[in-house]
């Protein structure tokens, strides 16, 4: 079984979390998670925490993707400007992650609570938060998975491409559910394959690409490397689809091992 984080105290606040670079958040994690009747100072329960990520790398890529779509939210401002001053403008958020897959993202779904790190980012200004994994290589669909951490938060599992989930769950193009789509390393730039199969991805997800871009829906995107995949995809959005763009393109600091 894969490994995760220890659970947080219940009274948390995860606002005090830092998505900044690894060894900050997992510092900030610590604390979160600490109990005293443990018999550990917090500084040796931290130290005791660092040694075991060290030890079994897994759990930086089990942790990877949620806290790369947390920090990209967080970074452009996105959970900000779904609330308002009053409260929340929004009653729900849902992100919808595309170009996912059974081996990767679901296994560490139904595997492990890393998942929830990204859900915590969102439950101290919403009511609900709803995280839904979509891809052609999922398992299934199951729209109500739980891992019994958050009654307030639910995720879902699709099989099948973008336009294929927009068509069974049109709701989520209304404004009201706060949606965000994240494409995880969909690699739609990278030309790199043989001649014959080059530009197969492209084709493979230019339908869903044309359809994202027309909404009004904020689309973020994670690249496998910082040169063919990068390049080729920033060209295509930005000459081809012509998406505007809200952020420029950045380094992440919550790469996998």
């Amino acid at each position: 079984k894969l490994p995760s984080l220890p659970l947080p105290n219940l009274s948390t606040n995860f606002h005090e979390l830092k998505y900044t670079q690894w060894m900050s958040y997992l510092q900030s994690r610590a604390k979160l998670s600490y109990d005293s009747r443990n018999g550990l100072s917090l500084n040796e329960y931290e130290s005791q925490l660092l040694q075991s990520v060290r030890a079994d790398l897994c759990l930086i890529d089990c942790l990877s993707t949620p806290i790369s779509i947390a920090y990209m939210i967080q970074k452009i401002g996105l959970n900000a400007s779904f609330s308002s001053i009053d409260g929340a403008k929004y009653k729900t958020v849902t992100i919808i992650c595309i170009g996912c897959a059974e081996k990767t993202e679901e296994r560490i779904l139904r595997e492990t609570t890393c998942w929830n790190e990204l859900v915590e980012l969102f439950l101290n200004r919403f009511e609900s938060v709803k995280v839904w994994i979509v891809g052609p290589e999922m398992s299934k669909t199951e729209e109500n998975f739980t891992n019994g951490m958050h009654i307030n938060s639910k995720f879902g599992i699709f099989k099948g491409s973008a336009i294929n989930f927009f068509r069974a769950y049109p709701q989520y193009l209304d404004k009201k559910n706060g949606t965000i789509v994240v494409g995880i390393n969909c690699g739609f730039g990278n030309f790199e394959n043989p001649e014959d199969r080059r530009y197969d991805l492209l084709l493979n997800w230019f339908g869903d690409l044309q359809f994202l871009t027309a909404t009004s829906i904020p689309l973020l995107f994670t690249c496998a490397n910082d040169y063919a995949d990068l390049a080729g995809e920033t060209t295509i959005m930005r000459f081809i689809l012509g998406a505007k763009f809200i952020a420029k393109p950045q380094e992440n600091p919550f790469s996998y091992a």
